[in-house]
């Protein structure tokens, strides 16, 4: 069973010695595989996997000034808060 993995490994790098525009192509395609699923992956991780590293996180808000004002208005203070 080795005996046969070494054959295969060696009929397999013969053929990619034969065309490396193919080998070259091959690889490139692979790697970019790689690091595409690598990247939404840690994305997807940190995002949706992992807590956010807060206390009561069910109790964060953001607060958020209005800067819209129509001419004429005077700018005054308001403020929008909403919860997450």
């Amino acid at each position: 069973m080795l005996e046969q993995m070494k054959r295969d490994i060696r009929f397999g790098l013969r053929q990619l010695l034969r065309s490396p525009g193919f080998a070259i192509t091959a690889i490139l395609a692979l790697a970019l595989g790689v690091g595409a699923n690598t990247a939404i992956f840690t994305l997807i991780d940190s995002i949706v996997l992992r807590p956010l590293p807060f206390p009561d996180q069910d109790r964060l808000v953001t607060i958020s000034a209005n800067a819209f004002f129509p001419k004429g208005w005077i700018r005054g203070t308001s403020a929008e808060v909403r919860k997450l």
